[in-house]
């Protein structure tokens, strides 16, 4: 399998939410000299998946957008699983991309699930131009991406993850 995998899939914005922290967790202790793949999973950094989502803003409907991400952000902030959702807007252009840092595939799926009615709220003022994910979605992941890839023209990347960290506070509040 190449690095970097195209699929097609119906986005429906599925990847717009908010900044929502989860409690920090103790990190377990990894073997000195161990490789770099085996200490990402022993800290269980390679299952992490971000997802940047790049929308078109129908035109005339720039602050119909602004309120429906507003309305998601609110909702996902108390009840989605995400470590992180950030949003940006470029009012001139009338696009937005939408940065989404998930701890696993399950997060996605539960994600998915919870915010439906937020994203359709957001699609209503917008269309997914393009969704890039980094990380390595789970089976039931690339099934949902492949299942919606047949009604869709919307193109989907995904690309491996090959070595990095993440800091979040570690109290698990959010950080501004």
């Amino acid at each position: 399998m190449s690095s970097i995998a195209t699929v097609r899939w119906l986005v429906g914005a599925s990847f717009v939410g908010c900044l929502a922290c989860a409690p920090a967790r103790r990190a377990p202790s990894v073997e000195p000299g161990a490789d770099v793949k085996t200490a990402e999973r022993a800290l269980g950094m390679s299952d992490a998946i971000l997802l940047v989502n790049t929308m078109d803003i129908n035109p005339g409907q720039l602050e119909g957008f602004q309120k429906a991400v507003s309305r998601s952000i609110d909702f996902v902030r108390e009840r989605g699983p995400q470590l992180m959702v950030e949003v940006y807007v470029d009012e001139k252009a009338m696009r937005a991309v939408s940065f989404q840092l998930h701890r696993d595939s399950q997060s996605m799926l539960t994600h998915w699930k919870l915010s439906d009615p937020h994203i359709q709220d957001v699609m209503k003022y917008s269309t997914v131009r393009r969704l890039d994910i980094y990380g390595q979605p789970n089976d039931e992941v690339m099934a949902g991406m492949r299942s919606f890839a047949q009604t869709s023209g919307v193109e989907v990347t995904t690309t491996p993850h090959f070595v990095g960290f993440t800091r979040l506070q570690e109290d698990g509040t959010e950080q501004r």
